[in-house]
């Protein structure tokens, strides 16, 4: 089903963009398909390595995610607080 809606955008449009759904209390962000693909890749790698004994690397790798976590935890932190 596809419907149109109003959302806010908090700052411009851009990777990564915050917007608030109606009827949600907090906003969110929005994550292009392929980012969404590649760090689903990056977490099945993860798994691999961890399979493989490889427990260095998946922490690596690991770490990766969870600083492109941080960053659209950030983002929606920065965006939120500069249009409110």
């Amino acid at each position: 089903m596809k419907s149109q809606i109003s959302v806010t955008l908090f700052g411009e449009i851009q990777n990564d963009a915050v917007v608030k759904l109606p009827g949600r209390a907090n906003p969110g962000v929005v994550v292009q398909g392929d980012t969404l693909g590649e760090l689903r890749s990056r977490a099945m790698d993860v798994l691999g390595l961890l399979d493989d004994g490889n427990q260095q690397e998946a922490k690596d790798e690991l770490n990766y995610l969870v600083e492109r976590l941080d960053a659209m935890l950030m983002t929606i932190k920065l965006e939120v607080e500069d249009n409110a």
